[in-house]
């Protein structure tokens, strides 16, 4: 698409452009058929002067550039010779249009027919006169308002960029201000020109800014605030479940082991936010063999009811907590998202050098337009019901580990989100 600028400079050049061809255009018409009619008018008075001349017995060629033809009126026939090939019969009779057109020998001639009478008999004279200096004029002429019209039409287009460059240079420089704003740059647009409708757009958009840098700067505050309220808390419950687990018989440990490994999940989670809110996650990454179908399978047991699908060898090296992370974050979403955790399950399968894991629920589904924000941070979608932080986490997991995440429309109604990893090459 051009741009404000070209698309001026084009509309305006391009209304100067016919302006003047229709200008040129008139005056050249004009000029041109307003001589001939001239040329006309002027041969008329000439052989109104010859028929008194031959009416008064006077004969032969007459000056001014003039030549005379002599027909007898009744037969057609031309009395005087002449180089000049003659009128036909029908031309003379043409009493309707007294003003005749030829063209003999590259040569253009205008020819007036005037009744007259020499010693009582009857005569039809045919004055005519060389005109091809009118057309030679008129091309000279057409040449001249050509180059008139190429000129001004450089000239239109110089002045019209010029002024359309002058005029438009504080709003391309708003408009280069405005592209580099983002979450990280929300600095006021600067802006010296008058108070004219720019400089309100100028002054409404600064104001947005503040706002959204304060409410941004809120976000933060209450973000690391509420992080650092729930370690505290986190930290307890692990300690609590840490002496549980020594003092509780051998066949309880399990249910403490699993209650201890979420605790510890919302302890890195907590402190995930914490790092947000000072600016990106600095994550920890310490990488150790995992069997996917196992981690999967743990996943299951804190979602009772969830149903878990695997095919193929699913081995890979990654940090098993920041994946659990994932795994537990994309569930929870769907979980909510559908309403029901048996409405939710998870096909892993390898294809390749790829490992792929889809999270698929029967819910309401995404709409395309959310798709584009949904793991951007603090959006939140209108079924998510969370703080719009956790899809951001996940997708930063997901990147640390070479992968990557998408969500698709489920066939039949709902969401699936895909994460494709590097799987462990098989020996």
């Amino acid at each position: 698409m051009l741009s404000i600028r070209a698309r001026n400079i084009l509309l305006v050049s391009a209304l100067t452009l016919l302006v003047i061809l229709v200008g040129t255009s008139a005056a050249y018409i004009a000029m041109f058929y307003g001589l001939q009619k001239q040329e006309a008018t002027q041969l008329e008075q000439d052989a109104s002067l010859i028929d008194e001349a031959y009416r008064n017995g006077l004969s032969g060629r007459q000056p001014g550039g003039l030549e005379v033809d002599v027909y007898d009126q009744k037969s057609g026939e031309r009395i005087y010779p002449s180089d000049v090939p003659a009128l036909t019969l029908s031309d003379l009779n043409q009493t309707s249009e007294s003003v005749l057109r030829r063209s003999y020998a590259g040569r253009n001639y205008v020819i007036v027919l005037q009744p007259t009478e020499f010693a009582g008999a009857p005569l039809l004279l045919a004055v005519r006169k060389d005109i091809t200096y009118l057309q030679n004029v008129a091309r000279d002429a057409l040449t001249v308002l050509a180059g008139v019209v190429l000129g001004m039409l450089i000239i239109s287009i110089a002045a019209v960029y010029v002024v359309t460059r002058t005029a438009l240079a504080p709003l391309v420089d708003v408009s280069r201000q405005t592209r580099a704003i983002n979450e990280n740059n929300l600095k006021p647009i600067e802006y010296q020109g008058a108070d004219d409708e720019l400089g309100l757009l100028v002054g409404t958009l600064n104001r947005t800014l503040n706002r959204l840098g304060e409410a941004i700067h809120q976000q933060k505050i209450l973000l690391a605030e509420a992080s650092h309220e729930l370690r505290t808390p986190l930290t307890a419950i692990s300690g609590y479940l840490r002496r549980a687990e020594r003092e509780v018989p051998e066949e309880q440990k399990q249910y403490i082991r699993d209650a201890a490994r979420v605790a510890e999940s919302m302890t890195r989670l907590v402190n995930d936010l914490l790092q947000l809110s000072r600016g990106e996650i600095q994550q920890s990454y310490t990488p150790h063999f995992i069997e996917l179908e196992e981690q999967l399978q743990e996943v299951s047991r804190d979602f009772p009811g969830l149903e878990v699908q695997t095919s193929g060898l699913l081995e890979m090296i990654g940090d098993p907590e920041r994946l659990m992370q994932v795994w537990r974050n994309l569930v929870s979403n769907a979980a909510r998202a559908a309403g029901d955790i048996e409405k939710v399950h998870i096909q892993a399968t390898r294809t390749g050098d790829l490992l792929r894991v889809e999270v698929v629920d029967r819910g309401p589904g995404i709409s395309d337009e959310e798709k584009e924000k949904i793991f951007q941070k603090f959006y939140r979608g209108k079924h998510s019901g969370s703080s719009g932080l956790g899809l951001t986490i996940v997708a930063q997991i997901v990147r640390m580990h070479q992968g990557n995440i998408q969500v698709l429309d489920t066939p039949g109604g709902g969401a699936t989100f895909s994460v494709e990893l590097p799987a462990l090459e098989e020996e």
